[in-house]
């Protein structure tokens, strides 16, 4: 009972989904990143809107590094490995990172999209 759930086949049952979850959370995130810059350069093809479209993309990229280590700490690194703690730490920064950057470019898409005036 090394992580106070039960017998160790449930432990390491839980930290394979884990790292599959982080897995299938990155493949995701790659794609929504090239599905904006796809979306981004095959339709609007230039201006203020492809850049802002650009920004948010970009945004997710901490997102996608953290999970993309977080898989590779959870499926190649045993829990005894002089990486795992520190990549666990840069995990729980990039989380708050990744969050910040995607709220920073929600409101720089906000303040080009909203209207001028209030039509009533």
């Amino acid at each position: 009972m090394a992580c106070n759930l039960g017998p160790d086949f449930l432990c390491s049952s839980i930290t394979n989904l884990r790292g599959a979850e982080d897995s299938l959370t990155a493949l995701i995130i790659a794609v929504i990143i090239y599905l904006l810059i796809d979306l981004g350069y095959n339709t609007i093809k230039q201006g203020p809107l492809l850049k802002r479209i650009v920004v948010f993309a970009a945004a997710f990229i901490p997102f996608l590094l953290w999970k993309t280590l977080g898989a590779y700490r959870r499926i190649f690194l045993d829990k005894t490995s002089s990486w795992y703690v520190p990549l666990e730490e840069f995990g729980e920064v990039m989380e708050g990172i990744s969050a910040l950057l995607i709220i920073i470019a929600l409101v720089y898409m906000y303040l080009m999209l909203k209207p001028n005036k209030a039509t009533v």
